[in-house]
């Protein structure tokens, strides 16, 4: 959680704290990591990142 909170603009503890919230069952957590990293990743144009944030964001789909 300190590194998030370090620079809001720092995609990779977010998509961490994600993945860790979705492995602990916390999906609304998990789900607003998860997010945000999308959002960022989006408006840092990082491809790559931005791919696997959507295929994790599908399991709250199902």
């Amino acid at each position: 959680d300190q590194c998030a909170e370090g620079d809001i603009n720092w995609m990779v503890p977010r998509i961490l704290l994600g993945k860790a919230h979705l492995q602990l069952g916390n999906l609304d957590e998990a789900r607003q990591w998860l997010e945000f990293a999308l959002k960022l990743a989006i408006d840092q144009n990082h491809e790559d990142p931005e791919s696997e944030i959507r295929e994790l964001l599908t399991e709250f789909v199902e």
